[in-house]
This record gives C-alpha cells, sequence and structure tokens, in this order.
C-alpha cells in the first residue's frame, strides 16, 4: 500500500487542511519538508503553512515518490477527531505540527490495535471494529526523529531539494527557493 502519513498545521487556535502524503509518507520525509518550510520561512498561519507544505511535496511529486492530497481537517486535535479525517493515514498515522511564538512542536498520533495495552483512544466504525490512535510523548517523538531522520537522510533530501528547488533573490530582497520550473518561467 506504499508509505503513508497524514499531516496537519495548527497554530493560534486554527486548523489547517489535511494533508495526505502517500509512497513517500515516512517520517524523515515529513521531517525533511518541515525542514524545507524552515528554509523558506513559511510560517505566517497554519493555512499558508500547509499551503507551502503542499506546494513543496508537489514540486517533488515526480514518478516514483508518490501523491499528495488535501482533505478538510478535524475539529479538534484529540484521538476521535483526527479519525475523522477523510484520509488513509496508514502506517505512519499523524504528524500534527504546531508552531507559536517561533517554537515548533510536533505531535504524534500512530495507529494501535484495539486493546493494545500501551493505549486507545478514537475509532472509526465502533470499538473494536475500527482504526484507534495513541498519541506519542514528546520523548517518543524526539526518538522517532533521530532515529529516522539521520545524517544521511538528511543529507538524501538536501540533494532532492537541491535538485528541485532554486535560489532566488526576491523582489523584497530576501533570498528564497522557488521551483526549478517556476524559476525558468519567470527568467531566473
Amino acid at each position: 500500500m506504499g508509505e503513508r502519513v497524514t499531516v496537519i498545521f495548527t497554530a493560534e487556535g486554527r486548523v489547517s487542511p489535511a494533508v495526505y502524503l502517500h509512497s513517500g509518507g515516512c517520517p524523515d520525509a515529513v521531517y525533511a519538508l518541515l525542514e524545507e518550510l524552515d528554509r523558506q520561512q513559511a510560517h505566517q498561519d497554519a493555512f499558508f503553512e500547509c499551503g507551502r507544505f503542499v506546494a513543496i511535496a508537489g514540486a517533488l511529486n515526480a514518478p516514483g515518490y508518490g501523491y499528495v492530497g488535501v482533505a478538510p481537517g478535524p475539529e479538534a486535535i484529540t484521538p476521535e477527531a483526527l479519525v475523522q479525517v477523510q484520509t488513509d493515514w496508514g502506517q505512519y498515522g499523524f504528524f500534527v505540527v504546531h508552531r507559536e511564538a517561533g517554537r515548533t512542536r510536533v505531535r504524534r498520533f500512530v495507529e494501535v490495535e484495539a486493546g493494545d495495552p500501551a493505549g486507545e483512544t478514537g475509532g472509526r466504525g465502533g470499538r473494536g471494529q475500527g482504526r484507534w490512535l495513541r498519541e506519542l510523548s514528546a520523548r517518543e517523538v524526539a526518538a522517532e526523529r533521530r532515529r529516522e531522520y539521520t545524517a544521511e537522510a538528511r543529507d538524501r533530501w538536501g540533494r532532492k531539494f537541491n535538485a528541485v528547488f532554486a535560489v532566488s533573490e526576491s523582489s523584497h530582497g530576501y533570498t528564497q527557493r522557488v521551483p526549478y520550473i517556476r524559476a525558468r518561467v519567470l527568467g531566473m
């Protein structure tokens, strides 16, 4: 079925649409995309950041990479609300990226089997028939990032981004990264 994950952004009480990544939606890809968002300084609000995330993931959407989709986001960030999001969040569950006051917090929700002693909350289709989520602790998220987003992965993703994005000077005097196709169209 491919590597699948759903990413949601929150800021100032707002929740973005849900972004679905398939065949490339693994933790190292999400951490790399978030790092590229940082490089592009796309932090105005949850919706703008979500849009830029979709654009970056879409720019990488070459044959063999995967697919990007967008669905309505949840009403709230709880396991009960997340399981209602109409994406196939698959083996890697949800990344909820919260930015406020220059700080970033990533919350992770992963699927567990009904009756799993690690804890279950939420569900689709009723208890025992549906899908269940558990929120990872901050320590587990940090460990996942260290395990999945290694120096080798960071270097591999850096090469992919450098192959897709050109650096250009904006009309406002700051450097920005734009997709090469846009750079060619604009004559950069």
